[in-house]
């Protein structure tokens, strides 16, 4: 009976396939959207930023939601697959609250959408900018360059952020000194300036402006900067309403005048070194009548921070370029090379001379290239163990007869000789002295080159056959013992470097 029963069925079945199902088909039915909340009831502060988050689902009785469509006027309509957003909502020009009408609707598999959809008054009001310098802060083994003193090239670096959204933010208005100056205005784009005096000579001068790693200024103006006295940089960000941040004060930073052609670069480690050094230069140049002169001290460091030095190279490099003539001394020829190498180019550009007295001890690194901008090309090697010095009757010989003959008067002391480096299209290189070198122990060493006694060498430029740079690796401080080293300085400071 089951059997039978089964088999009526399937031949009711497959005379109903046979013959069609008949009918009238039901229209597609447009789906339904839905907003999370239908009324924001906010007004004056307490109104929501511009940045909003809005969610949002959509229902449909006869298929399946297939995207949504929003639009916050009605007239440009979105289209996306999410339920949520986040929105950054631009007001208009010149308003500080508006209105929105926020709208959704649901669009089915078959690309029916609600016709109605769901809307939402959105009040929202604009919210400030902030921002703020950033200040590098020191650490052992990560020493950093702030300076608290400098030639009239400065750096400075600040952040940005606006809680309508990073974007907001129009531009950045800049102010020496006095926020009641007329403002000089900065792209948002960018988030650093490089500000360099037009007149580093006067007691107050206009800035050029470089935004970013520009080399070409602005065509605006900063005014306000006073020379040989504290400055302070306010800053303060505006955005695309026209809303203002608080202002910012940079951390006050005495600015120096040029007052001479010669910059005297002070790179010694030793306390001591540091004070009779710089006074040897300074008495040098006085007894050969050069008595405007200006010093850097670019060893100088407190609290893990370089107190002088620029932040970085570019800003250091165009500070270097304000003067033709630069007189280089250290006893650490690791660091000073290292800053030399990096920031003289523009100096050199510009037809500067520069005399730099180096000390090489058996820590200087040979493999890092700090020679190859120099009349040197590399240091004679010393066997380790040893140390090589000139004693205190060393005699320290001209090539030239034009030179005179220099001998120490100070104890025994560290003297790397070195070779000169090759000529080329640009450059001719010369020794100037050579020394009777002595290994530890003051024992005479036997050298088998004959120039590896060489300790003082010159660069020639080939386009005007004059001298541009003179490299020592005796401290010639160390070295009147002939009472003649002002003689010397003479030679090589105004007959080779033009100073």
């Amino acid at each position: 009976m089951k059997q039978y029963i089964k088999f009526a069925i399937i031949i009711l079945f497959a005379s109903a396939c046979r013959s069609g199902i008949k009918g009238n088909k039901n229209p597609n039915k447009a789906p339904r959207t839905f907003l999370t909340c239908d009324t924001i009831n906010r007004s004056g502060n307490n109104r929501l930023s511009s940045q909003v988050r809005l969610q949002w689902w959509g229902d449909d009785a006869d298929g399946y939601i297939a995207s949504y469509k929003f639009s916050f006027d009605g007239i440009i309509w979105l289209s996306t697959n999410k339920q949520d957003s986040t929105f950054n909502l631009q007001i208009p020009p010149g308003k500080d609250t508006f209105d929105f009408r926020f709208t959704v609707k649901a669009v089915d598999n078959m690309g029916l959408e609600d016709p109605v959809g769901a809307s939402l008054g959105v009040p929202v009001k604009n919210s400030a900018p902030v921002i703020d310098f950033i200040t590098p802060v020191g650490s052992a083994g990560a020493t950093t360059r702030n300076p608290v003193k400098t030639f009239p090239v400065l750096k400075y670096y600040w952040q940005t952020d606006d809680p309508d959204g990073a974007t907001d933010v129009d531009y950045i208005e800049l102010f020496f000194n006095d926020t009641n100056n007329v403002p000089v205005i900065v792209s948002a784009n960018y988030n650093e300036v490089t500000l360099a005096a037009k007149d580093p000579n006067k007691n107050t001068s206009d800035c050029n402006i470089l935004q970013g790693s520009k080399q070409t200024p602005s065509p605006n103006l900063l005014k306000g900067l006073v020379l040989d006295a504290s400055n302070t940089l306010y800053i303060r960000a505006v955005d695309k309403v026209g809303a203002k941040s608080a202002y910012k004060a940079s951390q006050n930073i005495y600015v120096k005048k040029v007052h001479g052609q010669v910059l005297l670069v002070n790179g010694m480690i030793s306390s001591n070194g540091k004070i009779t050094s710089q006074q040897f230069y300074q008495d040098a140049l006085k007894n050969i009548n050069i008595l405007y002169y200006d010093t850097l001290l670019s060893s100088d460091v407190q609290n893990n921070n370089y107190t002088e030095l620029a932040p970085d190279n570019q800003t250091q490099a165009l500070i270097f370029a304000l003067f033709p003539h630069i007189i280089w001394f250290t006893d650490d020829a690791n660091t000073s090379l290292n800053l030399a190498k990096k920031t003289l180019n523009t100096f050199f550009a510009n037809n500067g001379t520069i005399l730099l007295s180096a000390t090489f001890n058996s820590s200087f690194d040979t493999t890092a290239n700090l020679l190859d901008f120099t009349p040197a090309r590399q240091l004679v090697y010393m066997p380790q163990g040893q140390t090589y010095r000139l004693n205190n009757t060393s005699n320290i010989n001209a090539v030239s007869s034009s030179w005179p003959n220099l001998a120490s008067n100070s104890p025994p002391f560290v003297c790397r000789p070195f070779y000169k480096a090759d000529n080329n299209q640009n450059y001719n290189y010369e020794y100037i002295y050579n020394a009777l070198i002595n290994v530890s122990g003051n024992i005479n060493k036997a050298w088998q080159q004959t120039d590896s006694t060489n300790v003082m060498a010159k660069r020639i430029k080939t386009s005007n056959n004059k001298t541009d740079f003179i490299i020592t690796s005796v401290p010639l401080e160390k070295i009147n013992g002939n009472n003649n080293i002002q003689q010397f300085l003479d030679k090589a400071l105004k007959t080779e470097l033009g100073f």
